[in-house]
């Protein structure tokens, strides 16, 4: 599934969903669908849809405060709706594959640009930060609220940020060096509709009809 495709989706399905008072059952059977082409573990989409329903239950309490229970459900059933849809058409893709599917829907070059390249250094930052737990691990490091932890976390930090100027400055060098006009450029062929992307705009459209009302 492109990410230009999945884009337009889940921007045309939370629009639908969130402009709406109420809850459908038309807005059900994208859900499943999507479960189906879905790739990865189920159990680590369900862990990370747990997650980020802390943030929506913080939400819904302040709702349950003024005891207003049906926008509460509500609230509840629209956001992980679209969260669903989200994890499940992006669970398995990482950002650059976004950046690219944001050049496919012809947003403007220096936005796409900026996304692609702030990409690339989450994806370094990350890389840092996982060698660095793997180095700690191997030399038996144990956190402890002493100044040496804090040391040498600060001087992880420091060096972070050192590293994130180097890079920035290298990636800048080279850019210049290639006459980057803010275009990005793949050895990717232009793909045509595939039955699975056709499939998953009809299914789109069965949840703009708004068919059986839940809440």
């Amino acid at each position: 599934m492109r990410a230009s495709i999945s884009l337009i989706v889940l921007f045309l399905y939370s629009f639908n969903v969130g402009l709406h008072q109420e809850f459908y059952l038309s807005f059900l059977p994208i859900l499943l669908f999507t479960c189906t082409l879905y790739d990865g573990s189920f159990l680590h989409l369900f862990k990370k849809l747990l997650f980020l329903n802390i943030f929506v239950l913080i939400v819904i309490l302040s709702i349950l405060f003024v005891q207003d229970y049906d926008l509460a459900l509500l609230v509840f059933l629209r956001s992980n709706a679209i969260l669903i849809l989200m994890l499940c058409l992006f669970g398995e893709k990482d950002f650059f594959e976004v950046s690219l599917g944001l050049q496919e829907l012809r947003l403007p070059r220096f936005f796409v640009s900026l996304v692609f390249f702030s990409s690339k250094f989450i994806y370094l930052f990350t890389k840092e930060i996982n060698k660095f737990k793997k180095t700690l691990h191997v030399r038996g490091f144990v956190g402890k609220t002493s100044w040496f932890t804090y040391q040498t976390y600060g001087d992880f930090i420091g060096m972070l940020i050192l590293k994130s100027f180097y890079n920035a400055k290298k990636l800048s060098l080279a850019l210049e060096s290639r006459g980057f006009q803010t275009q990005i450029y793949t050895l990717k062929e232009p793909e045509k509709l595939n039955i699975k992307e056709i499939s998953l705009m009809v299914v789109l459209l069965l949840s703009f009809l708004n068919i059986g009302k839940i809440i």
